[in-house]
């Protein structure tokens, strides 16, 4: 995962360098009770070797951050699995997403219906 930085007084973007989101071994949404490292939408990244925190706009930005880095850890990890037993069966989807697991933007949702019910049931009881 790449990340930038605003940078300077002038706000400027530069870039702030690469996760290694296989590394990564939680991704939460950071609440009150993370102080002093909450603010207003933000998400977490801990890995052994290092922390990420990030900053979303809004709360559905964070929401689809969160899922999509999620996603993409647990694929990536399936593929690896797969890769080392040596069953990588493209029926499972794997085979054809594999090549690009890392590069889901936080706006893909996922391709199982069950998956997309389960989340529109959780998004109508907030």
């Amino acid at each position: 995962l790449n990340y930038y930085k605003k940078g300077g007084k002038d706000g400027e973007v530069k870039e702030g360098g690469i996760i290694d989101l296989s590394e990564v071994l939680v991704v939460k949404r950071l609440t009150s009770r993370d102080p002093p490292l909450h603010k207003n939408n933000c998400l977490g990244l801990m890995a052994p070797s290092k922390s990420y925190y990030f900053q979303c706009e809004n709360s559905k930005d964070l929401i689809e951050w969160v899922d999509a880095i999620t996603v993409t850890i647990a694929r990536a990890s399936e593929v690896k699995q797969a890769i080392a037993v040596g069953s990588l069966n493209c029926q499972s989807g794997l085979g054809t997403n594999a090549g690009h697991a890392g590069h889901l933007t936080p706006r893909q949702r996922s391709q199982n219906p069950e998956e997309e019910e389960e989340e529109e049931e959780l998004q109508e009881e907030e």
